[in-house]
């Protein structure tokens, strides 16, 4: 059976992002393979993620607040987690540099979908959703990756 790794959003709370990575798993072994969820999320990340970072605007200090007294934004994101919890994930990698140093082994590599190769969005220094960190032989693939805009910069 071969071992496929999905390398998506997986760990934002929106609802698109979370059900298109359970759905991409859960049809891929629904087809026989053993697929799980490339589990990349680094600490800053998940600071942010979680509203744990310091706020650096008037905004971001009201949404820090307003999340820790709002029951309805509280059952949100703790459902949020219990769903992430139960999706098939690797083991979890905290950095790009442990993602380049020790390059995960599956026998297909799918990177999707929505805005993944959305550079405006992080990772400028290393094209993680490229998989650039994988070796010219691997198997590659995109699934319904999409660059979330009508222009690119030069780089």
């Amino acid at each position: 059976m071969k071992k496929i790794g999905v390398f998506t959003i997986h760990g934002a709370y929106n609802y698109g992002a979370m059900l298109q990575a359970y759905a991409t798993i859960k049809k891929l072994e629904q087809l026989g393979f053993d697929a799980e969820v490339y589990n990349f999320l680094s600490r800053e990340y998940e600071l942010a993620r979680e509203n744990r970072a310091l706020p650096k605007s008037l905004k971001e200090l009201f949404n820090f607040f307003y999340c820790r007294v709002d029951r309805k934004i509280k059952l949100r994101y703790s459902r949020f987690k219990s769903f992430h919890d139960e999706m098939k994930l690797s083991t979890r990698v905290f950095s790009l540099d442990d993602v380049y140093s020790n390059p995960p082994k599956y026998d297909v590599n799918i990177v999707g979908s929505d805005q993944v190769w959305n550079l405006q969005k992080g990772f400028k220094d290393k094209n993680f959703y490229f998989l650039d960190f994988l070796k010219p032989e691997s198997l590659k693939m995109s699934y319904a990756s999409s660059f979330g805009t009508s222009t690119i910069e030069n780089r």
